[in-house]
C-alpha cells in the first residue's frame, strides 16, 4: 500500500494509508466537491490497484 501511497502522491492525488490491521487499505476525503478532476483520480487509483493484483 504504501507504494500506491507514493505513487498516488507523485501524480497529486491524496490518500491516507491504513495502519496495522488496515494496512491492505487507504482512505479518501469524500469532503471535497466533485468534478472531472477528482473523477480521474479516482479512476487513476482503481487502475493502479487492478495493476497491483494482476
Amino acid at each position: 500500500m504504501h507504494a500506491l501511497f507514493l505513487k498516488a502522491r507523485n501524480a497529486g492525488i491524496g490518500i491516507a494509508p491504513g495502519h496495522n490491521r488496515y494496512d491492505h487499505c487507504f482512505r479518501l476525503n469524500a469532503g471535497f466537491g466533485w468534478n472531472e478532476e477528482v473523477a480521474q483520480a479516482i479512476c487513476q487509483l482503481a487502475a493502479w490497484c487492478r495493476e497491483s493484483l494482476a
